[in-house]
């Protein structure tokens, strides 16, 4: 093979290497439009269930109200201070998740978690 095809050869491999990391660090990742397109889903396997840790990792304490409804979308449930959006099934569970946010009394973020049943 001449040195032209070889560099060719190479550079190939070298792109798909790059586009592969590419697409499995986004398959993981928050995508902000797949999780408010998943509002009111009653499906048990519910994309935002693969994104939860990145949007865990990504709110912050003290954000606001509007910060988190404008980064998520509205809640499937807000109650007292509480928003609640719809996570599915993960994995092998049976049980339905539900990503639980608590705001202060101020209307800020104050805690986060994941609830199951």
């Amino acid at each position: 093979m001449s040195r032209v095809g070889k560099a060719t050869v190479a550079g190939l491999f070298a792109l798909g290497w790059f586009g592969a990391l590419a697409v499995a660090s986004h398959a993981g990742g928050f995508d902000g439009r797949a999780w408010k397109a998943a509002y009111g889903s009653t499906e048990r396997k519910n994309p935002r269930a693969a994104m939860v840790e990145e949007v865990k990792a990504a709110l912050e304490t003290g954000m606001t109200r509007e910060a988190i409804i404008d980064r998520l979308g509205p809640p499937e449930i807000e109650k007292d201070g509480v928003l609640t959006y719809a996570l599915g099934v993960g994995g092998f569970g049976v049980d339905y998740s539900y990503l639980v946010l608590r705001l202060d009394g101020g209307g800020r973020l104050s805690s986060v978690s994941v609830s199951r049943g």
